[in-house]
């Protein structure tokens, strides 16, 4: 099972991470790991990250959820969640 981990934001959005391997069967490329944030409405995904995020603090994962970019956003934007500008874009 992928890791997984579960935190709330600074504004009370739960938040759920999943780390994420591509299949790459054919290649002889590396395998390529990136980790998913979900939360109600929102995705993100962020390739570059810390291997022990697992054992991050709900602040650093916060951090980490920030940086991410976002990739689906249901319904209108919270103008006040880190992280979305108007046209819902990471920042």
């Amino acid at each position: 099972m992928s890791p997984f981990c579960r935190f709330i934001d600074s504004f009370g959005f739960e938040w759920q991470a999943y780390e994420v391997a591509t299949a790459r069967p054919m290649s002889r490329q590396q395998e390529k790991r990136v980790l998913y944030f979900f939360s109600r409405g929102a995705t993100r995904v962020l390739s570059d990250y810390p291997s022990d995020w697992p054992q991050l603090s709900w602040v650093d994962l916060e951090d980490l959820c920030a940086q991410g970019r976002t990739v689906h956003r249901d319904g209108p934007v919270d103008l006040h969640h880190p992280g979305l500008d108007v046209g819902g874009s990471a920042v």
